[in-house]
């Protein structure tokens, strides 16, 4: 059976029909509340209390993990928004274990190529400093404490282990991150055309000021700096093309697909309903297949730790268009992938403070502490409450007991999406089937923001 993330952001819900829901979803939510009770036990007898996350690293307490993932390719972690410290705090003791203890030597964010890159020369050559790459060279979604926590400790395992190390490899495509001027500070040291060099080092900054390429809405200067990018990356791909072939060739060649690639997505969704399916579509692709050839070039374990839309199970409907990551994934690998996904009660994440409409211009986005409403009656997150923090098996007996019989049915999950929270997105779940999306899940109760690296504290 194949195996699926399913926790999918609640903007890419609204306007691509990624959620399965049941005929009448008040009824079934109804039901759902009414059948409380019964869910907490099913699910507690198969939970193991673990750890606050801010509590010190403890091995045993992930011990069940152990054969859980033995034999596995692959074990991909999920954190339902990229906005809370217990997550990231979680997924990193999560990872330290699955290096630790289940050999796993690849860990692949949700970073471009070159991002992924320069965090691997961190790692495993010790180049840069970790707070200065993460905060300024990762873009605004890796700037946290909790990051860098993480590769300061991969840093140090690599340090005791030289002929033992863990590889970082970013399988993003991304437009309007970080990536592109990754990209330009990558391809600054090689032997191609001075000229050409500087075209890709404008056309990067010019991108990551507009967040990606050119709207319809832009000036005419910026139009032309969007275009000349294009003709920049395509004249970059060709000229990568021409070079002896050695591991700066390849690494150029990938960083700078994976800049047009993403450059090609935006573009996409700028065209409407179809033409975000179609970008979508396209991006998940090309991420599942960078996963994939990081995958296939090492004999040990790898870990992909990403936002669960990436994992969510995929075309769950009839208007669902988009295959997930984790969709591409799981028929690749099969039952060599593993699905650990996070769900979460209450508290508050950092977000982007909602927009009127009324800016200036170029204004930056502010980042406030969203409070979080209450999880929907009957949804997982409303069934736990306050229990935990949890592991819990969902791996399915097929037996015909009633365990199995509820991990076989529609249940509700939190819905939050990356970084932004509109009030009363807690209250809309999303209807999954836990056989169908996670083969193990952990559960905190109360989440709260991200710790960014030497700023102020967020806007009220």
């Amino acid at each position: 059976m194949l195996k699926f993330g399913a926790v999918v952001a609640a903007a890419m819900i609204a306007s691509c029909g990624w959620a399965q829901s049941p005929a009448d979803e008040v009824a079934a939510s109804a039901k759902l509340a009414a059948r409380e009770a019964e869910t907490r036990e099913f699910l507690m007898a198969h939970a193991k209390p673990i750890a606050a996350a801010d509590a010190a690293y403890n091995a045993s307490e992930f011990e069940p993990l152990l054969p859980m993932v033995k034999g596995k390719r692959l074990i991909l972690v999920s954190e339902p928004t990229h906005g809370t410290h217990e997550t990231r705090l979680e997924n990193a003791k999560i990872v330290r274990f699955l290096v630790e203890r289940a050999g796993v030597r690849t860990l692949i964010p949700e970073l471009g190529y070159a991002e992924g890159l320069e965090l691997d020369a961190l790692v495993r050559r010790g180049v840069g400093d970790t707070d200065t790459i993460v905060k300024n060279d990762m873009g605004i979604l890796w700037n946290t404490t909790e990051q860098a926590g993480m590769m300061r400790w991969i840093a140090g395992w690599n340090k005791a282990h030289p002929n033992d190390m863990v590889r970082i490899a970013g399988m993003d495509e991304e437009s309007g991150t970080m990536a592109g001027p990754a990209l330009a500070k990558l391809v600054a040291g090689m032997k191609l055309d001075g000229t050409l060099v500087a075209r890709v080092k404008s056309g990067a900054e010019a991108a990551d000021a507009m967040k990606g390429p050119a709207k319809a809405t832009a000036s005419d200067a910026e139009k032309k700096a969007s275009a000349d990018y294009d003709a920049a990356l395509v004249d970059l791909i060709a000229a990568i093309k021409t070079l002896p072939q050695e591991p700066a060739k390849d690494d150029a060649w990938r960083s700078a697909m994976s800049v047009r690639s993403g450059r090609r997505t935006a573009e996409m969704r700028m065209e409407g309903n179809d033409g975000s399916d179609a970008g979508s579509r396209l991006r998940e692709f090309e991420m599942a297949r960078a996963a994939l050839s990081f995958i296939a070039e090492s004999s040990a374990p790898s870990v992909i730790v990403t936002h669960t839309v990436h994992l969510r199970a995929g075309r769950l409907t009839p208007q669902d268009k988009v295959q997930s990551v984790g969709y591409h994934l799981a028929r690749a690998l099969g039952d060599r992938a593993f699905f650990l996904g996070e769900e979460y009660g209450v508290g508050s994440m950092r977000a982007f403070v909602p927009t009127t409409g009324s800016e200036p211009a170029g204004m930056p986005r502010r980042l406030h502490a969203a409070i979080f409403d209450p999880p929907a009656p009957g949804s997982i997150a409303g069934t736990l409450g306050n229990a935990g923090p949890l592991l819990i098996d969902l791996r399915d007996p097929r037996d015909g007991s009633p365990w199995s019989d509820w991990l076989e049915s529609m249940q509700a999950t939190h819905l939050y999406p990356a970084i932004t929270y509109d009030s009363g997105d807690a209250t809309k779940p999303n209807w999954t089937v836990p056989a169908d999306a996670f083969d193990a899940l952990i559960y905190i109760p109360s989440v709260s923001p991200l710790r960014p690296i030497g700023e102020a504290q967020y806007v009220p």
